[in-house]
């Protein structure tokens, strides 16, 4: 299991951590999030206590109630991973998109200073937004 290297906690434990919180600062009720999954409050109180861990296709759930990206769950947790991409096996192929989104996840994940993961997101924002203008 992969562990914060600061606080040691496991990475099943952080995303239920932030998924609480993004409810919160939305101002959610834990009634609302469940009926919206069709879940039980319960459960719902599992997955945000870090007593069940959240499947795939839950996150994907989560992720549209709670207006977020997956890749956001993981801002702020740190690995011990020393296995970086070479940059030749990073250019992405026509048929292999997920390969591609794991790959990039990965090198991500690896920064381990949250400032420099803040500046990655707004530099990908920007460029973005680049992108939405020319096709204005």
């Amino acid at each position: 299991m992969t562990k914060n290297s600061s606080s040691d906690i496991p990475i099943e434990l952080h995303i239920s951590c932030v998924i609480k919180k993004r409810r919160k600062q939305l101002n959610l009720t834990q009634k609302y999030i469940a009926e919206q999954m069709g879940i039980s409050i319960q459960q719902l109180q599992k997955y945000e206590n870090g007593q069940n861990k959240v499947s795939t296709s839950k996150l994907i759930e989560f992720s549209k109630i709670l207006k977020f990206n997956i890749a956001d769950l993981f801002i702020g947790y740190e690995t011990n991973s020393n296995n970086f991409l070479k940059e030749e096996t990073f250019i992405p192929k026509k048929d292999s998109n997920a390969e591609f989104y794991q790959k990039s996840m990965h090198l991500f994940s690896s920064i381990k200073c949250h400032r420099k993961q803040k500046k990655i997101i707004n530099m990908l924002t920007l460029l973005l937004q680049e992108e939405d203008n020319n096709w204005i």
